[in-house]
Formats: C-alpha cells, sequence, structure tokens
C-alpha cells in the first residue's frame, strides 16, 4: 500500500523490490507504460499512469507525495501546465515549474533522513523516502535532528535505477538553524496542503516567522 508522505520514487522502488519482477524496465513498463524513466525528486511525471494502475487517484497522488501543492499555491501553476506535465510522460516539467528561471542552486536527488530510513526498516522492513524532505532548501530533518542524505539523479547518479542499496545510514549532527528552517518549511507545506481557500501568502510568512522568532522588532 501507498504510505502517507512517500514519493513516487520510493513507492516504485519499493514494489519494484517487493514483486521481485527482475529488471526495472519491468516495473516501469508495468507501473508507468515505458521502460525508462527519471523519476524527478519531487515533481515526477506519469502521474495518470500510476493512477490508472493504483487505486489512488492522480489528484491524490499530487496532493500527497509530490510538492505540487507548493508549486501551485505559489501560482506557478495558474495556466494548469505544470499538472497537465506531471499526468503526463512528455513534457518539461522543470521548465513547466520554472526552476530552470529561478537561478536557485539546489543539489538533484532524492533527500532522505538517515535515522527515518533506520527506524523505518526495523519497523516495517523497508525504509521510506519522504516527500516533506524533498522540499528545495531543506537540508535538516526536524525530526531526528540530523543532516539529510542525498541519493543523486542524473546521468552520473540515480538514473533510471530502483534502489535501496545506496542508502547512507550513518547520521550526522545538522546545525540548530538547519533543523529549525527545516521545520518552518515543513510546517508551511503542511499548511498549503490543507488549505482549501486561497490565502494571504504574505500573512502566512509572517505568522509562522513569528512563531519561529525570526522577526525584528519592527516586523
Amino acid at each position: 500500500a501507498l504510505l502517507k508522505n512517500e514519493t513516487v520514487y520510493g513507492w516504485l522502488t519499493r514494489r519494484h523490490l517487493t514483486l521481485g519482477v527482475g529488471h526495472p524496465q519491468t516495473t516501469l513498463l508495468n507501473l508507468l507504460g515505458c521502460k525508462k524513466a527519471r523519476i524527478h525528486p519531487y515533481l515526477p511525471n506519469h502521474i495518470d499512469m500510476l493512477a490508472a494502475n493504483t487505486q489512488t487517484t492522480a489528484d491524490m497522488w499530487l496532493q500527497d507525495h509530490t510538492l505540487y501543492p507548493l508549486f501551485n499555491f505559489f501560482n506557478e501553476d495558474s495556466s494548469g501546465n505544470l499538472k497537465n506535465a506531471m499526468f503526463g510522460s512528455e513534457a518539461n516539467v522543470i521548465g513547466r515549474a520554472n526552476i530552470a528561471q529561478s537561478k536557485l542552486q539546489f543539489e538533484f536527488g532524492h533527500r532522505y533522513c538517515p535515522t527515518c530510513i533506520a527506524n523505518a526498516k526495523r519497523a516495517r522492513g523497508f525504509g521510506i523516502i519522504d516527500i516533506r524532505h524533498q522540499i528545495p532548501g531543506i537540508y535538516a530533518c526536524p525530526e531526528h535532528g540530523c543532516e539529510l542524505n542525498v541519493l543523486s539523479c542524473g546521468d552520473y547518479g540515480l538514473d533510471r535505477m530502483l534502489t535501496y542499496s545506496l542508502f547512507e545510514l550513518n547520521a550526522k549532527p545538522a546545525s540548530p538553524a538547519k533543523v529549525n528552517f527545516a521545520k518552518f518549511c515543513i510546517d508551511v507545506f503542511e499548511q498549503v496542503r490543507l488549505q482549501q481557500t486561497p490565502i494571504n501568502i504574505d500573512e502566512l510568512y509572517q505568522q509562522h516567522l513569528k512563531q519561529r522568532g525570526y522577526l525584528a522588532g519592527c516586523g
């Protein structure tokens, strides 16, 4: 079954290893309709095929297992182009999300908390890659206070493989600033996912900054 906050890549990998169907191409063909696919950490394609081949709707995949709600909340998909790109398999999702134009440099890969993975393996027998840890700019797990590790993607990293064998479970303490910032970002993301009506973004930022003690006296 699909677990809460599990990423698309994490679920596909777990499904592949559980079924033991051999080559990853077989799993990708059965679930995504293609033999080769690069699974983006937080804005994956093929949502329509995932919905067709599971008991989870396309909107639930988007809402609970990708960062689409965050991009949509910040008006990066007023035209619906990003959502349509994620539903399909051909469009450039990164371009539709305006990530390339942001000029922000983030390490490209699937981020995970080694302690979360270790605990999940002891409890369930397998690790879970959390979609909340994929929020750009987060480098710590607020629950365990440790640095997030990265399974690198791209031509020289984790490309078209479905494997957990590359997990590094040595936990390194994160700085308080990284932990607090990660908690702030995840709190905002959770609010975004629950919000059904438009809200004032400036007021939301002010609220969370005040709760974290990041506002100066002049605001």
